[in-house]
């Protein structure tokens, strides 16, 4: 789009431009005419910061609609026409994250502008103390606790229980703000576990790790897509329905993304997908655990 833009001479040191020139040979400068039409100028910011064009477009769709599609394009060189994996996902997940953390409250409290804060409902339990017990609780007030329920007062006790102590006393945005930041950074981890588990049990069909990489990061693009399209529809119709669907459709996606990517037997890909399935649940449950207890531990 910026080739529509091009200067006949450098603003700077009017140095005459030939068509190919992208830079002034002279001083150096970009050859792009900024006097444009307010629509070219959103078109073009739109299309450096979020890639809309009609490669977005193509890709998306296909993303959609035909599962495995553009993993088996990638894997097999012809690229030219697409969004490259990570790109695509970092601009989904960012858009879902950004729409999840504005829906949790982000940095502002649950009580809106009046300065009130509204408790976390997430809680846990460490040597005997919940954490609902410390709300409203000093520092010197916990370590009292500790000792009148003789924990031994080693560090990392001491550091846990007043990690605790905090998650208590904090807000539920800050938590959630937390929380949410550091889910975002585990999906990006679980990601080559889930390609790890596809290339396990698919060494014959495909060569190389990356491959099965390349399918995961596709896979995981979908889900987010997904996951933003339904958390909007929750908004109307309750986070019941966004449970409900996910669950529904993220199966059957990975189904008919294993068929065109394997080709293999029905039978044979439904197996696979069912073990593979299993495996990535457990984990996406495990590195999820550790993520809420590391979102825990440095709140």
């Amino acid at each position: 789009m910026s080739d529509q833009h091009k200067a006949p001479a450098c603003t700077n040191c009017s140095y005459e431009f030939h068509d190919e020139n992208n830079f002034c040979p002279r001083c150096g400068q970009k050859n792009h005419e900024l006097r444009i039409p307010l629509k070219h100028l959103i078109e073009e910011v739109l299309e450096a910061t979020l890639h809309l064009d009609s490669k977005s477009l193509l890709t998306l769709k296909l993303l959609l609609f035909k599962p495995g599609f553009i993993s088996n394009e990638f894997n097999s060189g012809r690229r030219a026409d697409y969004v490259p994996p990570i790109r695509l996902y970092v601009l989904i997940s960012f858009v879902f994250f950004f729409l999840l953390n504005m829906l949790s409250g982000g940095h502002k409290n649950d009580a809106g502008h009046s300065g009130a804060k509204t408790k976390t409902d997430f809680s846990i339990s460490y040597q005997g103390i919940h954490s609902n017990e410390l709300e409203g609780f000093t520092i010197q007030q916990t370590d009292s606790l500790m000792k009148a329920r003789k924990i031994e007062s080693t560090g990392f006790n001491k550091y846990f229980i007043r990690q605790m102590h905090k998650i208590a006393n904090s807000s539920s945005a800050e938590f959630s703000h937390l929380l949410i930041k550091n889910i975002s950074y585990m999906m990006f981890l679980l990601m080559p576990v889930f390609g790890a588990w596809i290339f396990l049990f698919n060494k014959r069909q495909m060569k190389y790790y990356i491959e099965s990489l390349i399918v995961s990061v596709h896979f995981h693009s979908f889900a987010f897509l997904t996951f933003t399209f339904l958390l909007l529809i929750s908004l109307f119709a309750g986070l019941e329905i966004f449970l409900f669907l996910e669950f529904l459709i993220m199966p059957f996606y990975m189904l008919l993304m294993f068929k065109r990517s394997l080709q293999q037997s029905w039978i044979l890909t439904i197996g696979k997908t069912f073990v593979i399935g299993f495996l990535y649940l457990i984990s996406f449950f495990v590195l999820l655990l550790l993520t809420i207890l590391i979102s825990a531990m440095f709140i």
